[in-house]
């Protein structure tokens, strides 16, 4: 069965688009370093995932784990909807990071559950359509929504392959999700890796050394890219000045603030907040 802990579940969108196709086209080979989920909203398209061929239609979920090798083929005379939401920092209890261990990538659900991903997916619509201030918030909830009912769904079929971590993965995999849940709560304080590390009962070096063997990234830089990722929802708002939204994520300097804002971004917060550009 696939566990969440409810105090450290907590992905991170990195997009939601969906796309209409029609007569032919293909996208080749390719994976992802991301866990994703494609839903076909409408309409049929043909799949290849680990040389097998799909033929998917209309409510058909696929979730592809990172460096799962698939390829695309919309064929001629067809046309599909689909929408695409990938995805980080998704957390299963004793599960490798960003993975969902399904003994298959498509799901078919029944009607009930359609239903309720139908719903979902359409104030998902709703909300990018419109905008708001609140509206990656609400985004988020959904796309939350949905990985529940899809682990729900899961659990119900006993769909899960078998998933083998040692007490020593089952640990670092614990000091990550943990590590990444004070950043979330914390990040508007002055963290220090020694305080969070004692916190765990174990040594900065080490600390860091886990931290960046499972996520890729330093605990201080994924620290700074929460911190930044909470700024431009506030720069979208546009309520607050560059000294205030500095000071909301955590950074007394403004200047500094704006140096790695520029520097994770591309461009200034000022920029950033005079266009609302979405990241």
């Amino acid at each position: 069965m696939l566990l969440i802990d409810s105090k450290t579940f907590n992905p991170d969108i990195l997009y939601t688009f969906d796309i209409w196709k029609n007569d032919f086209s293909e996208i080749n080979e390719h994976s992802h370093d991301f866990f994703e989920i494609s839903i076909i909203l409408s309409g049929s398209v043909s799949y290849t995932i680990a040389d097998e061929s799909l033929d998917l239609k209309a409510k058909d979920i696929l979730l592809l784990n990172p460096k799962v090798i698939h390829s695309e083929h919309q064929k001629k005379g067809t046309e599909s909807h689909q929408l695409h939401i990938g995805l980080t920092n998704l957390a299963l209890i004793d599960c490798d990071r960003d993975v969902i261990p399904v003994t298959h990538p498509l799901l078919q659900p029944e009607e009930e559950l359609k239903k309720d991903f139908s719903d979902a997916i359409q104030r998902i619509f709703t909300e990018e359509a419109e905008d708001d201030f609140d509206s990656s918030a609400m985004i988020k909830a959904e796309v939350m929504h949905l990985i529940l009912l899809i682990l729900r769904h899961i659990n119900k079929k006993n769909k899960t392959r078998p998933f083998f971590l040692s007490e020593t993965q089952k640990k670092h995999q614990k000091i990550v999700t943990e590590t990444i849940a004070y950043f979330e709560k914390y990040h508007t304080q002055d963290i220090s890796l020694n305080d969070l590390s004692n916190q765990l009962y174990i040594s900065p070096t080490y600390l860091s050394k886990i931290f960046k063997e499972i996520t890729g990234q330093t605990p201080i830089s994924y620290l700074i890219q929460i911190r930044i990722d909470k700024a431009i929802e506030l720069l979208k708002t546009k309520r607050y000045s560059i000294k205030k939204v500095a000071e909301l994520v955590g950074y007394e300097d403004a200047y500094y603030f704006s140096s790695l804002f520029k520097k994770y971004v591309g461009i200034s917060p000022k920029k950033f907040k005079k266009d609302k550009i979405i990241k």
